[in-house]
C-alpha cells in the first residue's frame, strides 16, 4: 500500500535510517573534535561516513527489494559505527606511534647515564616504562576487540573508552620523556661547549707560553 512506503521506500526502513542517524551520528561530531583536539584530521571517520550514505543510497533505491534493503542498512550501520570508533583508535594510534619514538629517543640518550646524572633521577627507569607501553597495548588490544563487535550495543563505546585511556596513558607518557630528552640534549650542549673552552683555553695558554719563550730566548742566547 502507498501509506506504508515514504518515496517509494518501506516506511521501517525509512524509519531505521533516520533513526540511527539521529541517534548516533552525534558521536561522530565527538570523534571528530576528539581527534582535531590531538591535531589529527578525521579521515577516516569522513570515509566511513562516505561508505555509510553510499549504502543508505541503495537501500532507498526503488530497484532493491527488502531483503536487499536491508542488508544495505546494516551495512550502513556498520560504516558508522566504524565512524564513531576508529577515529578514537587512530588518536591512540598515532599517541603511541609518538612514545615508541620518544622511548627509543630517550634510551640512546638518557638510561645509559642516568644513575650519574642528578637531574635525571626521576627520569622512568627502563623496566618502568617497557611496563606503560605494555599497558597501553592492552587497552589498544582490549579496543579492537570490543570495536569488531557488529552491534549497538555497550561494546562500542567501551572500545571508545579503551582508545581513550590508551591515547592518554601515552600522551602522559610522551610529556615526560620529552622533558628528559629536552634536559639531556642541552646536557650534552652544554658539556660540548665545556669541551670547546677547555680546548680553546688550553690553545690560548699554549700560544701565551710560546710567545713568551720566543722573547726571552733570544736575550738568553745573548
Amino acid at each position: 500500500m502507498a501509506g506504508d512506503k515514504i518515496c517509494g521506500v518501506n516506511k521501517e526502513i525509512a524509519e531505521q535510517i533516520l533513526l540511527m542517524i539521529r541517534d548516533k551520528f552525534e558521536d561522530f561530531d565527538k570523534g571528530t573534535y576528539y581527534l582535531a583536539s590531538l591535531g589529527y584530521d578525521n579521515d577516516i571517520g569522513y570515509r566511513n561516513i562516505r561508505d555509510m550514505l553510499s549504502h543508505i543510497k541503495t537501500a532507498l533505491s526503488k530497484e532493491a527489494n527488502r531483503k536487499e534493503k536491508e542488508i544495505q542498512v546494516s551495512l550502513a550501520e556498520e560504516h558508522l559505527r566504524r565512524a564513531l570508533v576508529e577515529p578514537y583508535e587512530v588518536g591512540a594510534q598515532e599517541e603511541f606511534k609518538k612514545t615508541r619514538d620518544l622511548y627509543n629517543k630517550f634510551t640512546k640518550l638518557i638510561c645509559s647515564i642516568k644513575e650519574n646524572e642528578k637531574q635525571f633521577l626521576k627520569a622512568p627507569a627502563e623496566d618502568k616504562l617497557k611496563e606503560q607501553l605494555k599497558s597501553i597495548y592492552r587497552h589498544m588490544e582490549t579496543g579492537r576487540k570490543k570495536k569488531s563487535v557488529n552491534l549497538w550495543n555497550s561494546d562500542w563505546e567501551e572500545a571508545v573508552e579503551e582508545f581513550t585511556k590508551a591515547a592518554e596513558k601515552a600522551q602522559e607518557i610522551n610529556n615526560h620523556l620529552e622533558i628528559d630528552i629536552d634536559l639531556m640534549t642541552h646536557r650534552n650542549i652544554h658539556k660540548q661547549n665545556k669541551v670547546y673552552f677547555i680546548w680553546a683555553l688550553a690553545a690560548t695558554i699554549l700560544f701565551g707560553i710560546v710567545s713568551v719563550v720566543g722573547v726571552i730566548m733570544p736575550l738568553v742566547i745573548k
